[in-house]
């Protein structure tokens, strides 16, 4: 019993996505050592600025009404069957129409933009469509399980899609060779049936009736979502600018290896980020629909020191093994650009810390206020890589990318919504603090003392992972460790 308790409560936490993250996110690490070894620099440099492009495109015009629907479904999936028949009407065409907006405005773009897109074909113009279609789906249908007690689906088809997109492209590249259009086949073929199993679980098909379509529900939906049309632009600017800024500078086969490099710790981070956002973000709307203060300042903080707990040596860690992590799982071509990681690997910290931050703004459905904030952090990290990028190289990209970051988390910090308090508890993250940075030192000394090897990385890492705990341990951090994980 007393196992089945501990089980739920990790469940319900912070830590309980995190595993079915790190899951996928160590199958992203061995598709991208695939990739990187399938796909020439150039061919690599092109997919990581169309893929971008998509994502800026679907932020744009399609993801106001994802950020709104996980916000305010919990307020309908549980009403008469009326409430729930208009609330995924309204979500469903509405998004359908977006989808039909946003595919016009892609293929005028790939025309329009060939320094991005590079020479259009048929074939490439229907596989970029077929990623936009489903990268929405991903994005949208796939959330709204978790929303609906359908957690287990979740998982299973975010497993699968990460599984089957490596599979699927190593297989198409043998059919059509080096091209980006092997990757975006797959990608595209995968998270479109991926999103209609979705769906069907959902049952939107009986659900939705035009009819149903409701102008208070899409009143709410645009008061909430239309605001984060401008966030959107100014977080695209301030997470994708720097591939176009070295595009224009250099060439694609240099954008290759910088996205390669920066897609490593990034991806980490997003396994950190959305694993434990997304266990403790539906109880943290739950509490605060419910206007249980207590409740939602206690989640608060103790998500945010769970997330300090785990990322913070996540980032001390990947800036002391950037080399080593670069040759384990990247081809020889993009190890050159290995000094990347450390210092993105920084950047996605604050970028995380931040969304605890916001957190605030967020549930009083506010988003102005991060908008501001955001907008300092991308024009100055814009600024500087116009006028540096080119005289200092990508490296300077990695650097104002950081620098950014640090400036939207301080701007945050000090702009935060103050009625919903957010607490850092400064004697624990001193110790967190201490112990990562011992856990560094430890590192880096297996590493050197072995010789750089795969071998000594692994070791190097174990042991500096055994340091941080038992310092945490003896510091006295994690007996309170039970608590966190009935808090969230």
């Amino acid at each position: 019993m007393k196992f089945l308790s501990l089980s739920k409560r990790i469940h319900n936490s912070s830590f309980g996505y995190l595993p079915v993250k790190i899951v996928e996110g160590i199958v992203g690490l061995l598709t991208l050592r695939v990739y990187t070894g399938l796909f020439s620099t150039d061919i690599f440099g092109e997919y990581q600025l169309i893929n971008p492009y998509i994502n800026i495109v679907h932020l744009l015009l399609i993801g106001w009404i994802a950020n709104a629907s996980i916000r305010y479904i919990g307020q309908y999936v549980n009403s008469d069957q009326e409430e729930r028949e208009n609330f995924f009407s309204t979500y469903f065409i509405i998004w359908s129409l977006l989808i039909i907006l946003a595919s016009l405005v892609m293929v005028i773009s790939a025309f329009l933009l060939p320094g991005v897109f590079g020479q259009m074909h048929l074939s490439l113009m229907l596989a970029i469509l077929m990623v936009l279609v489903g990268y929405s789906f991903n994005q949208n249908i796939l959330s709204l399980l978790l929303f609906v007690d359908k957690r287990g689906l979740n998982i299973i088809l975010l497993l699968t899609a990460s599984m089957g997109k490596l599979l699927l492209t190593i297989l198409i590249y043998k059919m059509v060779g080096d091209t980006v259009l092997a990757i975006l086949l797959s990608h595209g073929i995968i998270d479109i049936t991926t999103g209609l199993v979705a769906m069907r679980a959902l049952d939107i098909r009986h659900k939705v009736r035009l009819q149903s379509v409701s102008t208070e529900i899409l009143t709410t939906f645009l008061r909430y979502g239309f605001p984060l049309i401008g966030l959107t632009l100014t977080m695209s600017l301030l997470n994708f600018s720097d591939r176009y800024v070295i595009t224009y500078y250099f060439d694609k086969s240099y954008v290759g290896i910088y996205g390669a490099n920066y897609a490593l710790p990034a991806a980490i981070f997003t396994m950190i980020m959305i694993g434990m956002n997304r266990s403790y973000y539906p109880n943290l709307i739950k509490a605060y629909n419910e206007q249980d203060e207590e409740k939602v300042t206690r989640l608060l903080k103790n998500g945010t020191k769970n997330y300090i707990l785990i990322a913070l040596p996540a980032a001390v860690g990947l800036f002391v093994i950037a080399k080593p992590l670069a040759t384990l799982f990247l081809d020889y071509k993009y190890v050159g650009g290995s000094h990347v990681i450390g210092i993105i690997a920084f950047g996605m910290f604050f970028l995380g810390l931040t969304e605890y931050v916001n957190k605030g703004w967020e549930l009083k459905g506010s988003t102005v206020n991060i908008l501001r904030n955001c907008f300092i952090a991308a024009l100055f990290n814009m600024v500087l890589n116009i006028l540096f990028v080119g005289k200092y190289g990508y490296i300077f990209a990695a650097y104002t990318t950081l620098f950014a970051y640090i400036i939207y988390f301080m701007l945050s910090y000090v702009f935060r919504n103050k009625a919903i308090p957010f607490y850092i508890e400064r004697k624990a993250i001193l110790k967190i603090v201490l112990s990562a940075f011992m856990m560094g030192i430890v590192v880096k000394g297996v590493i050197v003392w072995m010789g750089y090897s795969n071998m000594s990385t692994i070791i190097g890492i174990i042991s500096g992972g055994l340091i941080y705990f038992i310092l945490l341990y003896i510091l006295g951090e994690l007996e309170n460790i039970k608590e966190f994980l009935k808090g969230g």
